[in-house]
């Protein structure tokens, strides 16, 4: 369930943390924005973790689908970057887990997720690939699943 708060991100940090028991190596995937959306999804997870998400939508005026997310290997540990809208570069997890970046603005949030979710919301083929979309997806699931 995505929460508010910090408990999750504690958990992922000592994922993340060399000398924290076995240390589980970052994958990131950048896919294209399903359904009628333009623009990319970046995700990184490790393990069963889902460590970020950024929504990364581009107009139809845009002819360019580049991310501002990339990443390094030194051939022992994947790390991840992303270049905020004002030239910023910064190492990712940051604080927030979901990230958006529209017409050069910033959006996070800081409600967490697991990435059962966010793939699940993948799955959906969503009408809009967005914070709120996700968020409300979850909240949906979670509803239908009390109600059972």
């Amino acid at each position: 369930m995505f929460h508010r708060g910090n408990c999750c991100w504690v958990i992922l940090l000592i994922l993340l943390v060399p000398g924290c028991g076995k240390q589980n190596d970052l994958e990131v995937t950048w896919m294209s924005m399903p359904g009628a959306c333009r623009g990319m999804i970046v995700y990184g997870y490790s393990g069963e973790a889902l460590v970020f998400v950024v929504f990364e939508p581009v107009p139809p005026t845009e002819k360019s689908l580049e991310s501002r997310v990339t990443t390094t290997n030194d051939g022992k540990r994947t790390r991840a970057y992303l270049t905020y809208p004002d030239g910023e570069r910064v190492e990712l997890p940051i604080s927030s887990q979901l990230i958006e970046i529209v017409a050069g603005r910033l959006h996070e949030s800081e409600r967490r997720g697991t990435l059962g979710e966010f793939l699940a919301f993948l799955e959906s083929k969503p009408e809009a690939c967005t914070i709120e979309q996700l968020l409300a997806f979850v909240d949906t699931k979670g509803k239908g699943r009390a109600h059972k």
